[in-house]
């Protein structure tokens, strides 16, 4: 698996990240982010 994410380029994330608090906070941002992109786009 590491040799994987090196091949892309990234790093696996720490243990403590992969909370379900800490991945809500990443979908709910994401989703935030993602609609006002979608908004200006549709203007």
């Amino acid at each position: 698996m590491k040799k994987r994410f090196a091949e892309l380029s990234t790093v696996a994330p720490d243990p403590d990240e992969h909370t379900p608090e800490v991945l809500q906070k990443l979908v709910t941002r994401d989703v935030e982010k993602y609609r006002k992109l979608l908004a200006d786009d549709a203007k």
